[in-house]
């Protein structure tokens, strides 16, 4: 009987859970509940890589796993391109992260996560690998969102990354539609401080509601 009760146990959190769940507003539950890809592109400062342009592309799932808990995972790759060479960075983080409604409309969250990253350049004439190399990556970030409406949000975001290649706090700035119950779509602006280098972005996402 008692080896019996422990299959008890995950079913009750599971179902505490979805209970949490279902009192959350479906427009939060829109915000965190999906997977999103990012596409967006930029230009660096002039001191930096020539001021050439920057490209990138990211893949964003989330799981709100309760109420107030979440669940991240994001892989994004993210190139440069100066005259002669190529660089390509990609990142993978898996986080954890809490919500709190401030208001019934405003939103407050932040996550806190660790993975890899991968950098590489290589010589555009000849494809010939010029340098790479790979480490740990952890980075964190706090944001808000305002549901302005059931379909149109509003998100701001402080993010850091801390890796042996370069370091970087980011600003970003998304508007973001629900066109039904399952698809949505945002444009934004990003800021990425690398210290004395920067680069501004902007470009759209395409989201997918579970």
């Amino acid at each position: 009987m008692i080896k019996r009760g422990w299959f008890v146990i995950p079913i009750l959190c599971s179902m505490s859970s979805v209970a949490e769940e279902a009192n959350v507003p479906a427009s939060t539950q829109a915000a965190y509940n999906s997977i999103a890809l990012w596409v967006g592109s930029g230009t660096t400062n002039q001191d930096w890589l020539e001021g050439s342009n920057a490209s990138f592309f990211e893949v964003e799932g989330g799981h709100l796993y309760s109420s107030n808990v979440l669940v991240n995972m994001n892989y994004s790759a993210q190139f440069f391109h100066p005259d002669s060479y190529t660089v390509r960075v990609d990142r993978a983080l898996l986080s954890a992260g809490y919500r709190y409604a401030l208001h019934e409309k405003l939103d407050v969250y932040a996550f806190y996560g660790l993975g890899g990253f991968r950098e590489e350049e290589r010589q555009k004439s000849t494809d010939t690998k010029l340098n790479s190399e790979k480490g740990l990556l952890r980075g964190g970030k706090v944001g808000f969102y305002y549901f302005a409406t059931d379909k149109l949000s509003v998100q701001i975001e402080g993010e850091f990354t801390r890796s042996d290649w370069v370091d970087e706090d980011n600003a970003k700035l998304s508007v973001a539609y629900q066109w039904g119950e399952r698809f949505g779509s945002s444009a934004f602006y990003k800021y990425r401080d690398a210290g004395k280098d920067y680069i501004n972005e902007a470009g759209i996402s395409l989201k997918w509601v579970y």
